[in-house]
């Protein structure tokens, strides 16, 4: 059997092939290259599945997973699924309608993670966008762990899309929980319990925001 990558990548997807590509292709620039892509596809009917399976055959660190039926809005089913198929130490997350921004994303959180192995949950910051990839705004996240647990229970500390966490205590913690808009963040404070929060001062997203968008929470 493959070593196991040092990454996971969980992308979960629904009818956004084209958006899909572009999210894709930031992954596929990232400087660092030990990670494994799973995209779990929630039945699309959009031509995913074959360009999912065509992608798969075509790279090795792709692994494509197909639902027979949607599961929306259940999220977390979705992202559990993920969970328990990554074989990497830490989990990165990307949303289809997203795409990192920062070729060293993965690079700089694992370099931090080596160097800080208490810490349980590491992201960045976003750039919101509109539909014609035009910026909107802009925002950081509290940066240092004390700053974060101070106002974790009144926003939600982490943007999904830039994370990096440790997988095996996200199991141990349950996994993401059944809380619609909220399923990380609370996931985040189950894994504050077992070790610390970081957000670099650095910009690692490009986040899509439309009319039909998840409301976010800013720090």
């Amino acid at each position: 059997m493959n070593k196991s990558p040092v990454v996971s990548i969980l992308l979960p997807t629904y009818n956004r092939v084209a958006l899909l590509k572009r999210a894709l292709q930031s992954i596929f620039e990232q400087s660092f290259s030990d990670f494994e892509l799973i995209v779990i596809n929630d039945a699309s009917t959009d031509g995913t599945r074959a360009f999912l399976d065509e992608l798969a055959c075509r790279d090795t660190r792709v692994r494509s997973v197909h639902h027979e039926r949607n599961y929306y809005p259940d999220i977390s089913r979705t992202l559990n699924d993920g969970l328990k198929l990554a074989r990497g130490k830490y989990i990165a997350r990307l949303d289809d309608d997203d795409y990192w921004c920062d070729n060293d994303k993965l690079k700089k959180q694992i370099e931090f993670f080596n160097s800080h192995p208490d810490y349980v949950v590491v992201g960045g910051g976003t750039i919101v966008i509109d539909e014609n990839d035009r910026e909107r705004f802009r925002y950081l996240k509290l940066e240092a762990d004390k700053e974060i647990r101070g106002k974790a229970l009144f926003s939600n500390p982490f943007t999904h899309s830039t994370v990096m966490f440790n997988r095996d205590i996200a199991l141990e913690v349950g996994g993401y929980g059944d809380f619609k808009n909220a399923e990380d963040w609370e996931l985040w404070l189950k894994m504050g319990a077992r070790g610390k929060f970081y957000n670099f001062p650095e910009y690692f997203v490009r986040y899509l925001m439309t009319e039909q968008s998840k409301s976010f929470l800013f720090k």
